[in-house]
């Protein structure tokens, strides 16, 4: 699905990830499903706020180590002299090119040295359960709850279509520098980065190929790849999350005069709302906000409780505030509280 008034499209997802992913589940306290009810918004977290303290970082050796491969292949297919080739393997080859290539792409966007203003991703996460059974599809997964509602909580099912729509309009609507919704890719065994995130190592490769091509145009797109890559790269530590994630990253007003000074026909919109939310909490972007919209809920499934009379008011809860047109159910899964939970909020 593609921004239609914007004059640079971006794939906000794509068809095969529709099918793929119908719904998507979203794990929440019951303050986290009044504030979506309530305020008809979805938030979207600071990535340095999230459990993942590896979270954009994790992908730069990977992207380094799998990049030097491709950049050698390149130098390999230039006509150099032998002096060239002795000083570039002297230098440290393949592998000191593609780490000062990829450490280049860090420092000018999530490290913040230089002058156009911060980009930094803010995440909301959801879960996929299109691999699973009927059993997780109908009542959730056992992990998410615990991890996610303290043993008060809800899951809010999306339909994913609608959701993508939704994203797509508010592309136009504010100054994103990108927004998309995919599933994560764990760091796996068996899993290439280069084949995860094809485009990115193509867009890297025409990079180094235009060092050497006379009056060569840069890719301009190498960006916009490497923020998808860096932020959709996971340990593997958290697989069993089974995570989608839209990944919105907000543009500066110092990149948009920057953008206007060279491209005078840009049309500058408002800056994406950033702020604690909730006011003493982390760096929040509320999406839709402001837009009044009906989000596109097709279920929510009451978690599970320690009693009946317990359920019983979660279930009234869920009631008042979603109205008669939403269906609301109740998980079967026992609740069995991990050691140490803490409920963690709106997430």
């Amino acid at each position: 699905m593609k921004s239609k008034t914007r004059a640079v499209d971006i794939a906000i997802c794509d068809a095969t990830f529709i099918s793929r992913h119908p719904e998507l589940y979203h794990y929440t306290t019951r303050a986290g499903l009044e504030g979506i009810m309530k305020t008809r918004t979805i938030w979207a977290g600071h990535y340095q706020s999230l459990n993942d303290s590896s979270e954009v970082q994790h992908f730069r050796e990977r992207f380094s180590s799998a990049l030097a491969l491709k950049f050698d292949a390149v130098i390999q297919r230039q006509q150099l002299s032998v002096d060239q080739r002795r000083f570039y393997a002297k230098e440290g080859g393949p592998e000191k090119l593609a780490r000062d290539f990829v450490d280049s792409l860090y420092d000018s966007t999530f490290e913040h040295k230089e002058n156009y203003g911060r980009v930094e991703p803010f995440i909301s996460s959801f879960c996929t359960h299109a691999a699973d059974r009927i059993y997780e599809q109908t009542n959730g997964l056992l992990s998410q709850w615990r991890s996610y509602t303290g043993g008060n909580g809800y899951c809010v099912v999306f339909d994913t279509s609608a959701l993508c729509q939704l994203l797509a309009e508010e592309f136009d609507r504010l100054y994103w520098l990108h927004l998309s919704i995919a599933a994560v890719t764990y760091d796996v065994d068996g899993v290439a980065v280069d084949r995860e995130f094809p485009t990115l190592f193509e867009a890297c490769e025409r990079n180094l190929q235009a060092f050497f091509d006379e009056n060569a145009e840069p890719e301009l797109n190498t960006a916009a790849d490497f923020w998808e890559g860096a932020s959709r790269f996971k340990h593997r530590g958290f697989y069993e999350e089974r995570e989608v994630r839209i990944v919105a990253i907000p543009g500066t007003a110092k990149l948009a005069e920057y953008t206007k000074e060279e491209h005078p026909e840009f049309q500058v919109q408002p800056l994406p709302d950033i702020r604690q939310r909730p006011a003493n909490g982390p760096l929040r972007i509320a999406l839709f906000e402001g837009r009044n919209v009906k989000l596109p809920i097709t279920r929510v499934i009451v978690g599970p409780s320690r009693n009946h009379d317990e359920q019983a008011e979660k279930v009234k809860i869920a009631r008042d505030l979603l109205g008669q047109a939403i269906p609301v159910t109740c998980s079967e899964t026992p609740w069995i509280p991990p050691v140490g939970a803490v409920p963690k909020g709106r997430a």
